[in-house]
């Protein structure tokens, strides 16, 4: 007899510091939706001087991402906002133990110290930085990770015409609209739009973040209920209710019929994920 051990992740519990003097926001999202899928970020902030109007791209990540906005004014040849993000670091580690993985968002070699400190006192610590980052605090960190841009593009459209499609759908219904309420022609080229019981399904965000997941996590011979709980993680409103659907495993087999081939333990007790295709 074979038998399939399930190993469920454990769960980190993450303490994410951002230097917004030293990060560029036009990498932002792409690594933020790859950190949610570390663990469960309990601390989000962001540092840097307010005095200095935040521009507007800035107000749409912090707002749409939860991340606490810490205002630093600068002092004269100090580098406030380092010094200010360093003490709330170690206020953290003394006031709140249940942070075991601190991720900072920084190219700045100021940070080694207090990498050193963390990773010697039992804590992981993951840096995020750029090509510039100097090697000293990258090798003194658990984890570097290169900041990059999500490179991904679809020839076959302007970004225009998507995003008049998108917005025409999108206010119908958040999740999915009738058929019959489709008054743009060309919906049908959209690979991420699906056709259901006669409703049409917003999906391409969706399939983006699985794509990460799958990157990022072993799924193969896992609980089909990891998988769920990933996609919750990384999009806290995600629900397969929200597309109409009864259980998870329906929304899986009828959007990612092609990709995700599900199927059951030896038990047939537990669903899992047999194979991905991605």
């Amino acid at each position: 007899m074979i038998y399939i051990y399930i190993q469920m992740d454990k769960i980190y519990n993450i303490a994410l510091f951002i230097d917004g003097d030293n990060v560029c926001k036009s990498t932002f999202n792409t690594n933020f939706d790859e950190i949610k899928l570390k663990g469960r970020i309990c601390i989000k902030r962001i540092y840097f001087d307010f005095t200095n109007k935040m521009d507007e791209k800035w107000k749409s990540i912090i707002l749409n991402n939860g991340i606490e906005a810490i205002s630093v004014i600068n002092l004269p040849n100090k580098n406030s906002t380092d010094i200010k993000l360093m003490l709330d670091m170690i206020k953290e580690f003394y006031s709140n133990p249940i942070i075991d993985t601190y991720i900072i968002m920084s190219s700045d070699s100021d940070f080694y110290h207090i990498a050193t400190f963390l990773r010697s006192n039992g804590k992981k610590v993951i840096c995020y930085g750029e090509h510039h980052t100097p090697l000293m605090l990258k090798n003194v960190c658990d984890e570097f990770v290169l900041c990059i841009k999500n490179l991904e593009t679809n020839d076959t459209i302007s970004v225009n015409e998507e995003d008049s499609i998108y917005q025409e759908l999108k206010y119908i219904n958040p999740y999915y609209i009738n058929k019959s309420d489709i008054k743009h022609s060309k919906w049908t080229k959209y690979s991420y739009y699906k056709e259901y019981k006669g409703k049409i399904y917003i999906i391409k965000d969706t399939i983006s973040t699985i794509k990460l997941i799958y990157m990022n996590k072993n799924l193969e011979n896992k609980n089909l209920s990891s998988l769920k709980d990933l996609l919750i993680r990384s999009d806290s409103s995600f629900s397969e209710k929200n597309w109409g659907f009864y259980s998870f495993k329906e929304f899986i087999n009828c959007l990612f019929s092609n990709e995700i081939i599900t199927g059951y333990d030896s038990d047939r007790k537990i669903e899992i994920v047999i194979k991905i295709n991605f």
